[in-house]
């Protein structure tokens, strides 16, 4: 988790339209620090559709 927020910093950096983050939001949550987390109260949830859950 050192290095988390860094990391999570640079992937917003650069995404202007759509920044895909694999996990649990709580652990985004905790990886990310307090101004991340201010960035992400606005994220969209995705999960696999039925269809292609398969």
């Amino acid at each position: 988790m050192k290095r988390a927020a860094e990391q999570l910093y640079v992937g917003f950096s650069p995404a202007r339209s759509l920044l895909v983050v694999v996990g649990g939001r709580q652990l985004a949550d905790e990886a990310s620090g307090a101004n991340l987390q201010i960035s992400l109260k606005d994220a969209t949830v995705w999960t696999v559709p039925d269809a292609l859950a398969g």
